[in-house]
């Protein structure tokens, strides 16, 4: 029998114990995520989002948002100086390669054994996966991020033009898009077609699905290692003709000078035909206080090219875990993450303004309504997914394809002379980054 002073020694030390044990809980519990991320088009969707997330479980979601170049130069002096201010970091696609390849950020497995990515969560052509064996982002890679919003092209079109002309929809093929541009073209009032043609990135992504269907692509087959430059072959030129000169011919003055801002605002404004635009834009299309011609737009999966297939290049952006934070920190981020792709939380997403990166919408009751019609034109789009060369290299060969992209739009450059040069820049980059045997490819 424990004698009644055993009795308050016990108590007293269980009270201690947890106590003790409920205050280092509670030091170690983490109550703020701190996110960098870019000004878009959906931010606002994905703020939203956080803030689900905060109403949940309590835990406050601080984002810090600086312009497209801005946040690659606020990450790259994070993990440079193994600062701990961001728990995530969103990365795109063109600088991606350097972070996972330089070692800066946390494999999610490393912070959870368990992860697996659900067969449900789309796969934007491998982004977030890196497999140093062949120096790329490939699926034999190791994962170190999480899509948190699944942008990729579609071609938007005016569907009620293309019905009065007696066209068919959606246009089929590139030549269908031409027939379309050319037949509707009455300037200054009404332009056929419209390029995102700024030198840069913008023109460097935006022409990328319309190489790609014409099977025009910047190297053989990196995915085995083989960085063969065949980016001025003949299957480029030919897509580029189409696009620098043929379209670019019923497209409105200034063209090189036109961003995505200028794009989606001639397509608001019910003055273009048609464009190729990131899917994130649908809300923005579909906003009176914005548009013009609301619900009038409608999406499709972008047009095949001759002797090609369709393609739309991906435009996502990889939510990942920096190396230097703590392990308590590393998991709560990754709980966020696992959260975000549940469907509960993708279909909200979608409802704010986001585009989901779970199929798990695809069945969901945003199919029926109108005002999400560009899901069916995203689903439709998955087995044509293609993305831009994904190398640490990426963002010095963006830089120079989209000096002589724009060159050759502008006509200070013609279409063969701009690739051919890009060719040799690019033979240049790779070659002085280290990369043994690289060669330009003869045209066939």
């Amino acid at each position: 029998m424990i004698s009644k002073s055993k009795k308050g020694l016990i108590s007293l030390v269980l009270a201690v114990t947890i106590l003790t044990t409920f205050s280092n809980f509670a030091m170690t519990q983490v109550k703020e995520l701190h996110i960098a991320i870019n000004k878009s088009p959906w931010l606002p969707a994905f703020e939203k989002l956080t803030k689900m997330y905060e109403g949940e479980t309590g835990v406050k979601m601080v984002l810090h948002v600086f312009p497209f170049m801005g946040l690659y130069e606020k990450e790259l002096a994070a993990v440079t100086t193994a600062s701990k201010t961001y728990d995530l970091m969103n990365m795109n696609e063109i600088w991606g390669p350097f972070f996972y390849a330089g070692r800066y950020l946390t494999p999610l497995k490393e912070i959870d054994p368990e992860f697996t990515v659900p067969s449900h969560l789309m796969q934007f052509f491998w982004e977030g996966y890196w497999d140093d064996k062949v120096h790329y982002q490939a699926p034999t890679g190791v994962l170190y991020g999480i899509h948190v919003n699944g942008n990729i092209h579609l071609l938007q079109y005016r569907e009620d033009k293309y019905k009065e002309a007696g066209l068919p929809t959606p246009p089929e093929t590139w030549d269908d898009v031409l027939e379309a541009a050319r037949k509707l073209f009455d300037p200054p009032n009404f332009y056929g077609y419209v390029i995102r043609g700024a030198r840069g990135d913008p023109i460097f992504y935006n022409s990328m699905t319309i190489r790609h269907a014409y099977n025009g692509y910047m190297f053989r087959d990196p995915l085995k290692g083989d960085f063969t430059i065949t980016v001025n072959d003949e299957k480029n030129v030919e897509a580029w003709e189409m696009y620098a000169r043929n379209l670019n011919e019923y497209g409105p003055p200034g063209v090189g000078n036109i961003g995505q801002t200028e794009m989606m605002g001639l397509l608001a404004s019910g003055r273009a035909l048609q464009a190729i635009v990131v899917s994130a834009a649908f809300p923005h299309l579909d906003d009176p206080e914005f548009s013009a011609v609301p619900f009038k737009i409608q999406f499709a999966v972008p047009p095949k090219g001759r002797g090609g297939d369709h393609s739309s290049t991906v435009a996502g952006w990889t939510m990942v875990v920096p190396r230097f934070i703590s392990d308590e920190r590393k998991k709560a981020a990754l709980d966020f993450l696992k959260w975000s792709i549940t469907q509960k939380p993708q279909v909200e997403y979608t409802k704010m303004g986001g585009v989901p990166v779970s199929t798990t919408v695809f069945q969901s009751e945003l199919m029926r309504d109108p005002k999400y019609r560009f899901l069916k034109a995203t689903q439709d789009s998955i087995p044509y997914f293609s993305s831009m060369p994904l190398i640490p290299e990426c963002a010095q060969i963006r830089d120079v394809m989209g000096l002589h992209l724009n060159r050759a739009l502008i006509e200070e450059e013609g279409v063969r002379e701009s690739l051919d040069k890009t060719a040799q820049e690019i033979l240049e980059i790779m070659r002085g980054a280290g990369y043994k045997g690289v060669t330009i490819a003869p045209r066939s």
